[in-house]
């Protein structure tokens, strides 16, 4: 970034590479002042993070905790659209699954240049964990605007000039004027300015840094694939892994929260939710990606009984029979005598049709005590099952407190 005495825009004499205009470094991080309705200014942060997650490579644009997002992916040279998550809380606004993945940019595109792609879509809410409204198809529009070259002058700044930057329009509905979004991208650093239209929202930069960007928090819906109705549920991922969301007060037990909206049942009172203790180690930059919130079983030295316990996912996690999937997470475990582990529910699974099956259960357990340990396990679904769960188990003596967290299950793409 720089700031010019004159600034001056010019006309691309060639194609350009839009892509590294939106695709930048993981952990480039945009501090923004956002305004709306002419309102006052919030501070507001975008972060970008690309890398592996369900099995491909992916790229997000969302907070700087990424606890929201807009998802892509290439294919190809082209950089394909796939929806945008808003957030697991009660509170977040629906999120927008896409049927068909939008051709956002090519690879190459000049001045004048515009794409089109036709798509369907449907909006998921995060309270009742389903579709809320009905599917509906939409045509979107990207045209590339204009370019400058030498200097961009931010009109919300006076004064405030850029290099090297395209100017693009995006209407997720081109027959509908109230969904024109405006982007303004300088190349390598991402969105420096954007005007949405709906909502009469205007953000700018304020100054641009780096940092950690963590993975978008696993959504309570899979963003890369179709969805596939079960129960009414649209889940292919461990609903609130990480213990983050749905939380009340510290040490609620899992039987005082909904389920529907915790992700979790517990077997007692002794399966609660807290922020007490240490976290799981540094993970990625010198960070960890669950924050402080974890869940505890409480053994007796904990204040609970001397009683094995279990918390199990409330949601059903369809699986592709016959793929092979890794089930992972963090486990702290307090005594030696006690076990802790996750496991697929005790092999208790269901059919395409929603009827109970069985198979054979695969764990991932503790092996250390007073630290907190990674653990895996690898399974392959068997050709009678559709959807499992997973569950997080304390037994044997229970003489104390075993916390686990950050839990997932993964597609392992070299055998799918």
């Amino acid at each position: 970034m720089s700031v010019l005495a004159l600034c001056v825009s010019a006309t691309a004499a060639s194609a350009l590479d839009v892509q590294n205009y939106w695709i930048v470094p993981t952990g480039t991080i945009v501090n923004m002042k956002s305004s709306v309705g002419g309102g006052a200014e919030q501070d507001t942060t975008h972060a970008f993070w690309q890398g592996y997650k369900w099995g491909k490579y992916i790229y997000v644009q969302g907070g700087d905790q990424m606890q929201d997002g807009d998802l892509h992916e290439m294919s190809g040279t082209d950089l394909m659209y796939t929806g945008t998550f808003r957030g697991n809380s009660q509170g977040a606004a629906n999120s927008a699954h896409f049927h068909t993945p939008i051709l956002w940019m090519r690879q190459t595109m000049n001045v004048g240049d515009y794409v089109e792609t036709a798509y369907s879509s449907i909006e998921l809410s995060p309270a009742n964990r389903k579709y809320t409204t009905g599917l509906f198809t939409r045509t979107a529009r990207l045209e590339i605007v204009a370019y400058y070259a030498t200097g961009f002058t931010m009109t919300v700044r006076p004064g405030a000039c850029f290099d090297v930057v395209i100017y693009f329009k995006f209407w997720s509905n081109k027959n509908d004027a109230n969904s024109l979004e405006e982007y303004w991208c300088q190349r390598n650093v991402g969105t420096i300015k954007v005007i949405e239209v709906n909502g009469n929202k205007k953000s700018y930069i304020s100054s641009v840094g780096s940092g950690y960007a963590p993975e978008l928090q696993n959504p309570f819906y899979s963003p890369f694939s179709a969805p596939v109705a079960f129960g009414g549920y649209y889940n292919t991922v461990v609903v609130n892994g990480t213990f983050e969301a749905y939380h009340a007060v510290n040490g609620q037990n899992l039987l005082g929260l909904n389920a529907a909206y915790t992700g979790w049942s517990g077997s007692s009172g002794d399966c609660v939710v807290t922020s007490d203790g240490s976290k799981p180690p540094a993970q990625y930059l010198g960070l960890d990606e669950s924050g402080q919130w974890k869940l505890c079983l409480r053994g007796q030295s904990g204040g609970g009984d001397s009683t094995a316990d279990a918390a199990v996912t409330y949601d059903w996690i369809p699986v592709k029979p016959g793929a092979s999937y890794r089930l992972s997470g963090w486990i702290y475990r307090e005594s030696s005598s006690d076990g802790a582990y996750f496991d697929f529910n005790d092999g208790n699974g269901a059919t395409s049709s929603g009827s109970a099956t069985t198979f054979t259960d695969q764990h991932a357990g503790s092996n250390v005590v007073n630290q907190w340990e990674k653990v895996s396990t690898d399974i392959t679904i068997p050709s009678w099952v559709n959807a499992v769960k997973i569950r997080c188990v304390r037994e044997g003596a229970n003489a104390a407190n075993a916390y686990f967290d950050d839990v997932r299950l993964s597609l392992i793409p070299s055998n799918n």
